[in-house]
């Protein structure tokens, strides 16, 4: 595989790519993006590197590239497995002191590969180390970080899961330097940096950088202010995140990596050998050192970034042969990779394949095309252009199924030529070999997309693909089509009429990864005061309501304009529930209408989601039918994907509540986190884990928590603990999305595994709160019983580093008399648990 040296790209390829970047930049200060193949080299630049000086980024500036750090700390572990001194299953406590085994849970079982993975159930040092920021401004040594998991829960048993965990690797570099006795930073430059050159990388904080690197920026205060983070020492991520370099250098490093240059192939094997990134939304997979991302082009490996003010990429495409690298310097979620590659790779065609046409079929010539849509004329397109040509009349009915090979996308259909000036035709298409029914018989929800073509709408030369996506009513599609077989239904409305088309074929782009959507229920019968009385719909209640909540989850990116789903029913909705004609409370997302049978019945919505997690509470009502089931149904569409395991959802409708059978398990739940203090500044995250004695039932177990703490105000807006947290873009595991209670300071929580966690973290309101303390608890509800040591958590939310705890005063009564020897209880109230020293008060006395 030979590459290119410099930027080859003639002037307008660059300045293609060079716009998609500038373009691309939005909120970020400055970046620096590069791709390297055996056809296209490119290095482009865009933004500030100093906001001070309003110095610009420069192609060869360097940057933090934070957890990119782990890829170079794991191959120097791989080399030394070469050399015979260690062993993948190597128990980490023949390497580490006695000072360093105590502090780590489980050290005993955990292994070197166990380290490498992240599956060793380590915790993470940087979740307490990050809350408060005087912890930013001081030098670390290694062993000062790892005391700050000393005597935290393990996430779980080694090997047992996967959680991302920067503790690992400063065990690793504490490991490959007792093997060697030299430093992990001289190991790093001895083994990798000097051999392959790389001039312009170097481990911060233990071996100069001459010339420095660009700043880094973050509003760390939330004050609407980007503060310069690059003099924070990078002391804070050691052998986890602290390598300086450039985009040139992060290339030739993954070259030579993933070629086989630096490890063995059967060691270079290991190191891509993955295992799943259980609960991840950054990683699919994770292998030793190098994570693996979805994609339609197939699997990609590489390892991303992130410290304080900088964010960092570098990805490799074994199916393009490309490598890919960006720098910023600032702390945003900016997708760099999306936009450049969507414009790289129509380009990398170009130079290597000029696009042909690959095939051209002409009614006149090879055929009618048949109008039967049990047997259609069958296009296996080609990557080019492919083109049909067809006479048509009214009521003369064509059906074509286009192949489009694994691979490759449909990016368009193009109106080439169309006779009449005045009548249009019509088209429909439906994912899968057959359309399925007649047009006049069709349910347009059942079509992927349709809509008129023709010379009298102005669209001769113009991609018609677009229209057929956006038809009213239709499942809908943006952009181009991904491999897979495609129905389309042509019929011309006016008099004889020839067209032609042309379907226009290229290797698939990484287009944004689609998310994929779960779908679950949550049951209950609830009392006139919210209680839970069986977890279980009811129609016939004598105090009280039932409701139905339909929860959605998103894993994966959310374009900005949202993810529009369908959810539909074997019932009809109006049969079953009431206030249908009120708009259902729905957070997280958008209620767009309902969905329609042949009947005219309502069977089910649409919803757009526009966060991470979404629900809708229906009420349900008494139709005097007995017990009856339903089953409700997220159906595909063309944005999204369907969790296989959790994309339908059956419903008992209960007659009265002495029908619901009593549970035949009973599991004692137990509830623990794993990070007690969150910073609304620093935007860390804790995991609420909630453990049962015992498998739950089939369909899941639904527990209520809820907090005995008043916050958050009067009147409506007190004990509404809930709004202090980030919930809908929260990360579920084992479990259904929970549900808030009417007050908002609890949720019910339907858990579908042993094991279940929500991962959250603080709302960033930006307002002046101080330090705040919450209590959720564990309720008894029917169907489990509680562990009485882990029945509840405290969690404290901080606004940021400089936060005190908040003090009020009241007095009562406010009017003394002196007469009558009035006495005033005078009432100071804390946000949080004074600590054991307590607090002193100073106040004053003015008469």
């Amino acid at each position: 595989m030979n590459f290119p040296d410099g930027n080859n790209l003639g002037n307008d390829f660059a300045t293609q790519l060079q716009q998609t970047l500038d373009l691309s930049r939005k909120t970020v200060v400055g970046v620096a993006a590069a791709i390297a193949s055996p056809k296209l080299n490119w290095f482009g630049v865009s933004g500030i590197g100093n906001l001070n000086t309003s110095k610009p980024i420069e192609t060869n500036d360097r940057f933090q590239i934070g957890s990119i750090t782990k890829t170079f700390v794991a191959t120097v572990v791989l080399q030394l497995m070469e050399e015979g001194k260690l062993t993948l299953e190597s128990q980490i406590t023949q390497f580490l002191p006695d000072s360093i085994i105590g502090l780590i849970p489980n050290a005993e079982n955990i292994t070197i590969r166990q380290l490498l993975n992240q599956t060793s159930g380590v915790p993470d040092y940087t979740t307490p180390l990050l809350d408060f920021g005087n912890n930013l401004f001081r030098e670390w040594e290694p062993e000062q970080l790892l005391e700050f998991i000393a005597g935290q829960t393990p996430a779980f048993a080694p090997g047992e899961s996967w959680q991302y965990s920067n503790s690992n690797y400063v065990l690793l570099g504490l490991i490959v330097e007792k093997i060697t006795g030299e430093s992990i930073a001289r190991e790093i430059r001895d083994r990798i940096l000097d051999p392959l050159e790389l001039s312009n990388t170097f481990f911060e904080g233990e071996e100069p950088i001459p010339g420095g690197f660009v700043s880094g920026y973050w509003d760390i205060n939330q004050d609407g202010r980007l503060d310069d983070l690059s003099f924070v020492t990078t002391s804070i991520f050691w052998s986890s995140g602290s390598i300086v370099s450039n985009t040139q250098d992060l290339l030739r490093f993954g070259k030579e990596l993933f070629r086989g240059d630096l490890l063995q192939p059967d060691t270079l094997e290991q190191m891509l050998t993955f295992v799943d990134a259980v609960g991840s939304r950054a990683f699919v997979k994770y292998g030793l050192g190098v994570a693996q991302l979805r994609s339609d082009k197939g699997v990609i490996y590489g390892h991303n970034g992130l410290t304080l003010g900088y964010r960092a990429n570098l990805w490799y495409f074994p199916q393009e042969e490309l490598f890919y690298a960006d720098l910023q310097n600032s702390r945003t979620i900016n997708n760099f990779l999306e936009p450049i590659l969507n414009t790289a790779l129509p380009i990398l065609d170009e130079l290597g394949n000029p696009t042909v046409p690959s095939i051209i079929y002409d009614e006149a010539i090879s055929g009618d095309i048949s109008g039967d849509s049990s047997v259609p004329l069958v296009l296996e397109l080609q990557k080019g252009t492919n083109s049909l040509t067809a006479t048509s009349v009214r009521g003369d009915r064509e059906y074509v199924t286009v192949k489009v090979p694994e691979g490759f996308q449909l990016d368009s259909v193009v109106l080439v030529n169309y006779e009449s000036t005045d009548d249009i035709a019509f088209a429909a298409v439906q994912e899968g070999s057959i359309f399925t029914e007649p047009f006049r018989e069709t349910n347009v929800a059942n079509l992927l997309g349709y809509g008129h073509f023709g010379s009298g709408l102005n669209q001769v030369g113009t991609d018609i693909l677009d229209d057929l996506g956006r038809g009213e009513g239709a499942i809908g599609f943006n952009g181009a089509l991904p491999s897979g077989e495609y129905a389309f239904w042509l019929q011309q409305t006016g008099a004889t009429t020839t067209y032609t088309l042309d379907f226009k074929v290229s290797s698939m782009t990484s287009q944004p990864i689609t998310p994929v959507i779960s779908f679950n229920t949550i049951n209950g019968a609830f009392d006139s005061e919210d209680n839970l009385l069986v977890p279980a719909i009811v129609k016939s209640l004598e105090d009280g309501t039932s409701l139905l909540t339909f929860v959605f989850s998103v894993d994966g990116e959310i374009p900005p304009e949202g993810v529009i789903v369908t959810l539909n029913s074997n019932i009809a909705l109006r049969d079953y529930f009431a206030n249908l004609g009120v708009e259902p409370f729905a957070p997280g997302g958008e209620f767009l209408g309902a969905v329609y049978n042949d009947k005219g019945e309502a069977t089910g919505f649409k919803f757009k989601l526009t966060q991470a997690n979404a629900l809708i509470n229906l009420a349900v009502k008494d139709n005097g039918k007995g017990t009856e089931k339903a089953t409700f149904t997220l159906e595909k569409g063309a944005d999204y994907s369907v969790d296989t395991g959790a994309g339908s959802s059956e419903v008992t409708f209960y007659e009265t509540i002495d029908k619901v059978p009593v549970p035949s398990v009973t599991p004692k739940v137990g509830f623990s986190v794993n990070n007690n203090t969150l910073s609304e500044a620093m935007g860390n995250s804790t995991t609420l884990t909630f453990t049962l004695s015992e498998p739950p039932p089939p369909g899941g177990l639904l527990v209520y928590v809820k907090s005995p703490t008043q916050t958050g105000g009067e009147g409506d807006a007190a004990g509404r603990d809930l709004a202090e947290f980030d919930i809908y873009n929260a990360e579920i595991v084992g479990g259904a999305f929970p549900a808030p209670n009417f007050a908002a300071n609890g949720f019910y929580f339907k858990i579908t595994e042993q094991t279940a966690s929500i991962t959250l973290s603080a709302f960033a309101d930006g307002e002046v709160e101080g330090i705040e303390e919450f209590s959720f608890e564990l309720q008894e509800t029917p169907g489990y019983t509680i562990d009485s040591q882990a029945a509840g958590v405290t969690l404290k939310v901080v606004d940021d580093a400089t936060s005190l705890i908040q003090v009020s005063l009241t007095a009562s009564p406010q009017v003394l008399v002196e007469s009558e020897g009035t006495v005033s209880e005078h009432k100071f109230t804390l946000s949080a648990t004074p600590p054991k020293e307590g607090i002193t008060i100073q106040s004053k006395l003015r008469i």
